[in-house]
């Protein structure tokens, strides 16, 4: 006894003296470095162990004799077990008093600390344990659990949602409140994984409740409620093949309903106004959900008026009436469309498509002194080139909402267009001094000579000027347009040969004849200016040499070219 009295000192001692080195070590952790304080821990550890071992070793004594008396003691208890087990307690009890009468001081001494370890431990565990609960109310009825709320208005707002649900198909004038259960309500801790959901707290409300229900799946679209199907799976169907009946033959696209449509399954009541089967449904959602709405106009009442009385925009009203779009006067009596019916549901689609578009060409323009000013020649046509798009398109309706280009893979490059201009300079002499209110522009450059008038000729009228040369040939000359038009023919005629007509506006029409073949210059629709190159002088047609053929028309008739090529 005495010698585990002292071992008790000394190890009280040694545990003291390890506490001042511990805490000594913790107020050293901010003025030491990292390799300093792992020095010490690995010191005060191997100091503990030591102690520990030289301790049990004097109260103990040689580690082989303890351990051959706890072999022993166990070899008897189990000898004991084995030839008479009741003799086994009394085995164990003359072992437990030979080590209290040997090791009794270190057994009270490890008890004084273990106790109060213990009760610290419980009094944690107890006060984890409490920390955990959560204050709540507990809901009964008739002593019969209906759940547990954080809050009153938790439950109100389940009460709501049951009676909501219970009103549905009634005429209105039914006492909801009266078919509800009384609920009493008490404080209680529990734990936070016993709360009870609303939509659980309403369906035991309504379980509970004394009117007529049946299990069944309701659907709500955006957020109102539509009915109730027997089964969840009729109710998707319904919808499923409405999907299917508007997506595409090949499958193609993403179609969905832009409305939020929910399937609600619980307890409603078994009434045929709220109970529906499958193919009810299906003939509700085919058809519109309501119906186009017209208002007739008053004396005076403007689209102003009518668009604020029905809550429109501008921009809804105008969408509405185009037939008023802009305007603000309304004949009185006119009936002016103010609501669109609308269908149940809309269908939203959205697919992938491919398309090839074109890809414009450029033009390169190559200046030349072989061409007059302002005459153009193609060299080489341009040719437009092709590229592969993908968008991902949204239908709304049917309708095109809105699209994204996705990718675009260019199949064929444009091919550019080369355009001969003209730098050459016309002569002088002949710039234009007015359109055809003054003069025209003589219509041949190097060809001044009149070979034939506007007159009686080989027994009939001539009615144009023959255009040649004074000296040498006019065949190749160029022919420039008189004033400022637009080509309306340009093309070869029996008797005119390759020619051309310029409408001038305001009656006024020339025409350019008996040109060389594949001279033209222009094409009709060409917009020209006055001394535009647009042709060669040359002999097709019925002509008996070279000449330009000219002719100067005045609302359709053909008259004298000389006055208004200022010629007396």
């Amino acid at each position: 006894m005495m010698r585990s009295l002292e071992f008790i000192e000394e190890l009280g001692s040694e545990i003291r003296f390890m506490f001042v080195k511990v805490f000594g070590a913790l107020f050293l952790v901010l003025s030491f470095p990292f390799r300093q304080l792992l020095r010490l821990f690995l010191a005060v550890y191997i100091r503990l162990k030591r102690t520990a071992k030289s301790s049990f070793k004097r109260v103990v004594g040689d580690e082989r004799f303890f351990t051959g008396r706890i072999l022993r003691a166990f070899k008897g208890i189990f000898f004991a077990l084995k030839n008479n087990p009741k003799s086994v307690p009394g085995v164990i009890k003359y072992y437990a008093v030979r080590s209290s009468e040997r090791y009794g001081g270190l057994v009270r001494y490890l008890i004084l600390i273990i106790m109060p370890v213990g009760a610290a431990t419980i009094l944690a565990l107890t006060l984890l344990h409490y920390a955990s609960l959560s204050p709540a109310l507990k809901l009964s009825v008739n002593g019969e659990l209906l759940g547990y709320v954080s809050s009153e208005n938790d439950y109100i707002s389940a009460r709501a949602d049951a009676a909501e649900r219970l009103s549905l198909g009634t005429d209105g004038e039914t006492d909801i409140s009266a078919i509800l259960p009384e609920v009493s309500i008490s404080p209680e801790l529990i734990s936070i994984n016993k709360f009870t959901g609303e939509n659980a707290l309403s369906e035991k409300l309504i379980e509970m409740s004394s009117a007529q229900i049946t299990s069944a799946c309701g659907i709500s679209i955006d957020g109102e409620f539509l009915c109730a199907v027997r089964n969840e799976t009729d109710a998707r169907r319904v919808f499923d093949t409405i999907l299917s009946e508007n997506s595409d033959s090949d499958g193609s696209g993403i179609v969905s309903f832009l409305e939020d449509i929910r399937y609600v399954q619980g307890l409603y009541p078994d009434t045929d106004a709220v109970i529906w089967d499958a193919a009810e449904l299906m003939e509700l959602l085919e058809s519109a959900k309501s119906n186009d709405v017209y208002y007739t106009v008053s004396e005076g009442e403007t689209s102003s008026d009518v668009a604020e009385k029905f809550g429109l925009t501008p921009s809804r009203f105008n969408e509405l009436n185009p037939k008023y779009s802009g305007e603000d006067e309304i004949p009185e009596g006119e009936n002016l469309l103010v609501y669109k019916a609308k269908d149940f549901l809309t269908v939203k689609t959205v697919k992938t498509e491919v398309e090839n578009v074109t890809i414009d060409f450029e033009t390169v323009e190559i200046p030349t002194d072989l061409l007059y000013i302002g005459a153009r020649r193609t060299v080489v046509n341009g040719e437009k080139g092709v590229q592969q798009v993908t968008k991902i398109v949204t239908y709304v309706g049917g309708e095109k909402t809105g699209e994204e280009e996705v990718s675009r893979i260019t199949l064929k490059e444009p091919g550019a267009e080369r355009i001969q201009v003209g730098t050459r300079a016309l002569d002088s002499s002949y710039v234009a001094t007015g359109n055809y209110g003054g003069l025209l522009l003589w219509p041949a450059v190097g060809a001044n000579r009149i070979n034939s008038d506007y007159a009686y000729r080989w027994g009939k009228m001539h009615r144009a000027l023959d255009i040649g040369s004074y000296s040498g040939s006019s065949l190749g000359k160029t022919v420039v347009a008189a004033a400022q038009g637009t080509v309306v023919v340009a093309g070869v005629h029996s008797s005119y040969g390759y020619y051309v007509k310029i409408d001038h506006g305001r009656g006024m029409q020339t025409l350019y004849a008996h040109c060389m073949a594949g001279s033209l210059m222009v094409k009709v629709g060409d917009k020209v200016y006055e001394g535009q190159p647009i042709a060669k002088v040359g002999q097709t047609g019925y002509a008996t040499g070279p000449h330009l053929h000219f002719e100067v028309i005045i609302n359709g008739v053909r008259v004298d070219p000389k006055p208004y090529l200022g010629i007396k």
